[in-house]
């Protein structure tokens, strides 16, 4: 027996088990291995490149390497084993004209070779050909050392026989004009493999049957296996060996049809893999069922075969375990990976899709992926992606108790069940395993069947053979209408507020519901956008813009089917854009020379965390607006108290969300009465004449200071500096303040151009948002301001500020957010005032 299985044993008596092996993976159980063709298709995440790994085009130097197996047709490079370098007849003694290279190909014995490729170009008929000598062997047991390179070199002697390995003697003879580019890169041979024991014939002989190299590879003891001949099941492989070779039609190229083999095996066996690796990937290509019962192996291919036995309530005693195929193995779409030898032998891919089945699956890529070593040719690969596709979709795998009749029942074979509970009659499946139980019952393990699925040729979006007669699990009702409402909540970090939509709805009522797949557009949109998938029955969708969606749900079962949508339409969500609430209870009150400012902190989470409380001033008492105001001042949204300067006229606030949204105007008025009284020093009159510097700023209708404009377009940001400040003649304690009448203007905004009812404006001026701003800064000196050098500060913005100086200079800042907005500044007095 193979390595692999040496220490299998019987346990107690209590089980014994017939069991099959096929597909891409195997697991040692009771008396036998066992695997289904279920675990053909690998999951999608599985490796992209791993076929890559057996591609063997390519030289190798050492003498560790693991030496492969050829089976069938392959191109394959080889190890070079050895290289050395020989005189030619008549040549010099520093003329080293012949090069020789031994490549180790392959275990032998082999059939022999077609062609030598030197940097993957056919030699024959080049002008390597004729400087190139191919001293080929095939590896047969009792084979010699090669006369020619024992002749040559003297390193290579007659005890270098390498018996049993398929190897090659190159010898290149130089020149600059062919080997141009040195030795070549890689040098390949397309070579016949392994001659293999044909049982029909009782002889052994080179063959791309994969029956035949299967039983090869059992039988092999260096390898393989190591089977006795005795106890492989030849009739079994004759059989298999006959259906692989009938032939099928396939396209000729030209738009008509040509006959092929149905399968074949032309590839290398990895022989530092496992046994049971290698075993895998030749079973794989043929869609190979091992099954070893009553001490023999078989072999059986995944083919139409008709029922032997029929399962129902006479012989069933119970036990029912029924699983339906995961989206892991329900597919409409394989990808299968094979050596493409119409592509100089590179991986390639054979895809079978089905738009009209995806469509069927809730429009999800469900992909499976075959990994085809042995494969040379897209037509086979295809026809083996096709089955494996169809197969999927039966996928149901069932186990049941029988009575001891179910014993007359081979693994691999196919019988029918007939029986209330799942409520079948007469539904075919192949069984994959039986145990017979210490209790005298037998158990069965099988899978569903269906002969359509092996015409590779047709993919039915229908399914041929129905699961059952009881409520279909492709049947499934759609969910309750979803509802969707909004709350803002603050981030995990607490950086931040965000909106989120709170959607919910009903159960379906379904069988087999796993989870619900819910979808959203804006109502404008075309195209529905996936949410997410879950298997509650609610969903929090967050960060979410303002806008008026549509929504809907639909469920899916465990099979993949996807119900109905129900869908809910033009749901407003207001999110982050909502405006703040006013802000409320806003009081004042005087201490000394400040005000002190108290309000009720805002309900808008948005405006508490992340947002602000702007303030603004206008000298009015009365019709104090946010556009003819100017800012003074700025806390936190959490905050409910300020302390600005002193003034008299009107204090105006509003609430400022995360997202920069604006809530109404809240204003209180200030005589500001003052406990201090001050003595005027000196004032500084700017208007009208606005004299001074203008940077970006202008004198508008020979009154008001305003930013200039450029193609129509207000300027972001301006700079007006006064030709001359105030001298205090000594330094003294100052108190600084201005008062100033300003408004901002949209330009573009006319009367006769506003839309909608005059009740729904939300200003007459159109300057609401007041995206303009207004500073004064001051510097100061100690110094005499009209000295040579005063030592002057830094510029600083004021509202009502006090410094020690002697000189004071003053400019005004303008800014706009808004090209169409500008600010318009009609008078501007500056007061220094002593105390």
């Amino acid at each position: 027996m193979p390595a692999a299985i040496a220490g299998l044993a019987i346990s107690g008596g209590a089980a014994l088990t017939a069991s099959a092996i096929g597909g891409t993976a195997g697991a040692l159980v009771g008396a036998g291995i066992t695997v289904g063709l279920n675990y053909w298709l690998k999951p999608p995440e599985e490796d992209e490149n791993q076929i890559t790994q057996n591609n063997l085009t390519g030289n190798w130097t050492g003498t560790n390497e693991a030496i492969p197996v050829i089976y069938g047709r392959r191109r394959v490079g080889g190890t070079v084993a050895f290289a050395a370098t020989s005189y030619a007849q008549g040549a010099g003694p520093r003329n080293k004209a012949y090069l020789w290279l031994v490549l180790v190909l392959g275990e032998g014995e082999v059939d022999g070779y077609d062609a030598v490729y030197f940097d993957n170009e056919d030699i024959d008929g080049t002008d390597f050909e004729e400087r190139t000598l191919v001293l080929f062997h095939a590896g047969a047991e009792d084979q010699l050392a090669d006369p020619e390179l024992v002749a040559a070199v003297p390193e290579w002697t007659l005890d270098h026989r390498l018996r049993s390995l398929a190897y090659v003697v190159i010898r290149l003879k130089w020149h600059k004009d062919v080997f141009v580019d040195g030795v070549p890169d890689p040098i390949t041979m397309d070579v016949r493999g392994s001659k293999v024991l044909d049982p029909r014939t009782s002889t052994e002989e080179f063959s791309s049957n994969p029956a035949l190299t299967i039983r090869d590879f059992l039988a092999n003891p260096i390898y393989g296996w190591s089977v006795p001949s005795d106890e492989i099941h030849d009739d079994s492989f004759e059989a298999a060996a006959n259906y692989c070779s009938q032939l099928v039609d396939v396209p000729d190229g030209e738009g008509g049809t040509t006959t092929a083999p149905r399968y074949t095996c032309n590839g290398v066996l990895d022989t530092s893999q496992t046994p049971l690796e290698n075993l895998n990937r030749l079973l794989i290509g043929c869609r190979g069922l091992l099954v070893e019962s009553g001490g023999l192996y078989r072999l059986m291919i995944d083919a139409p075969t008709p029922s032997t036995f029929a399962f129902d309530e006479n012989n069933i005693v119970g036990g029912w375990n029924i699983t339906l195929p995961g989206k892991d193995r329900l597919h409409n779409r394989v990808r299968a990976r094979f050596f493409n030898k119409a592509k100089n032998w590179q991986p390639d891919f054979a895809i079978a899709d089905s738009p009209a089945l995806r469509v069927k699956d809730g429009g999800a890529l469900l992909e499976g992926k075959i990994d085809l070593p042995f494969c040379d040719n897209y037509e086979e690969a295809y026809r083996l992606a096709a089955i494996a596709l169809n197969e999927s979709r039966q996928g149901i795998i069932v186990q049941f108790r029988a009575t001891i009749a179910g014993m007359v029942c081979e693994v691999g074979d196919v019988g029918t069940i007939s029986h209330n509970t799942p409520g079948w009659n007469g539904k075919p499946f192949r069984i994959d395993r039986i145990t017979l139980l210490a209790e005298g019952d037998v158990e069965i393990t099988c899978r569903e069947y269906d002969e359509t699925i092996y015409d590779w040729g047709v993919i039915p979006e229908v399914d041929p053979s129905p699961n059952t007669d009881l409520p279909s699990p492709t049947d499934i009702a759609a969910p309750g209408v979803p509802t969707m409402s909004e709350e803002l909540y603050e981030t995990r970090q607490g950086t931040g507020v965000k909106a989120k939509a709170i959607v919910a709805w009903e159960d379906s009522e379904g069988p087999f519901v796993a989870e619900y797949r819910l979808e959203w557009k804006l109502t404008a949109a075309d195209d529905w956008t996936l949410v997410g998938v879950t298997n509650a029955t609610g969903y929090d969708i967050l960060d979410v813009a303002p806008g008026t969606y549509d929504i809907r749900v639909a469920a899916i079962n465990s099979i993949g089917v996807t119900s109905e949508f129900s869908t809910r339409s033009s749901v407003t969500i207001s999110g982050l854009g909502a405006p703040p609430a006013a802000i409320s209870n806003l009081t004042i009150g005087a201490i000394n020379s400040v005000a002190v400012l108290n309000w009720s902190q805002s309900q808008d989470l948005d405006v508490r965390i992340g947002g602000s409380v702007q303030f603004r001033h206008s000298s009015n008492l009365t019709g104090a607006t946010w556009a003819t105001s100017h800012q003074v001042g700025q806390a936190p949204g959490s905050a409910s108290q300020i302390v600005l300067p002193l003034l008299s006229g009107t204090y105006l606030c509003r609430a400022i969300d995360s997202s920069g949204t604006r809530g109404p105007v809240a204003s209180v008025t200030s005589a500001a009465a003052n406990v201090l009284e001050f003595a005027n020093v000196a004032s500084l009159v700017l208007h009208p004449t606005w004299s001074g510097t203008h940077d970006n700023t202008e004198v508008y209708n020979s009154s008001d200071l305003q930013l200039q404009s450029s193609g129509g377009d207000v300027l972001a940001q301006g700079v007006f500096t006064p030709t001359s400040g105030i001298d205090a003649i000594t330094v003294k304690n100052l108190r600084i303040r201005f008062e100033v009448d300003l408004a901002c203007i949209n330009t573009a905004d006319d009367f006769d151009s506003r839309s909608g009812n005059v009740d729904t404006w939300e200003d007459w001026d159109g300057t609401t948002a007041a995206p303009c701003e207004f500073i004064v800064e001051v510097r100061t000196t100690p110094d005499n301001p009209g000295g040579k050098s005063p030592d002057w500060g830094d510029w600083t913005p004021f509202v009502a500020e006090d410094v020690y100086a002697r000189g004071l200079e003053f400019r005004v800042k303008l800014s706009s957010e808004d090209p169409a907005y500008n600010i318009r500044v009609d008078t501007l007095t500056i007061f220094a005032e002593e105390l």
